[in-house]
């Protein structure tokens, strides 16, 4: 995939369109726009140019870790066990990763 121009203002894109309308080329636009010529010809070849993409999942370093956290949980029910001694747990077991990451994971399985 090509690299994607860095994000212009919507009224950029709106402007770059508009103009190709009217008949302007691609070098008439980057003109009046103050645009590179590339940059004008990616936002006419893609209408979605210009919109960030979501991003792509990737595991966590607590990843692994999970069935053990789950575990934990669910053998000190109806208690709750802090992040603060999980993490030292998982430290432990060879986790190198920080609390915010757990704390996420712990958030939607403690109890209201």
């Amino acid at each position: 995939m090509a690299d994607l121009p860095p994000m212009l203002t919507q009224e950029h894109a709106v402007e770059i369109r508009v103009l190709a309308k009217r008949g302007a080329g691609v070098r008439e636009i980057a003109r009046q726009t103050g645009l590179s010529r590339n940059t004008v010809r990616c936002y006419l070849r893609d209408e979605h140019a210009g919109r960030y993409r979501p991003r792509e999942l990737r595991a966590t370093k607590l990843a692994p870790h999970h069935g053990y956290l789950l575990e934990r949980i669910e053998a000190a029910r109806p208690r709750w066990i802090p992040a603060t001694v999980l993490l030292r747990e998982l430290r432990e077991r060879g986790y190198d990763g920080g609390v915010s990451q757990l704390k996420v994971f712990l958030a939607p399985h403690k109890r209201a």
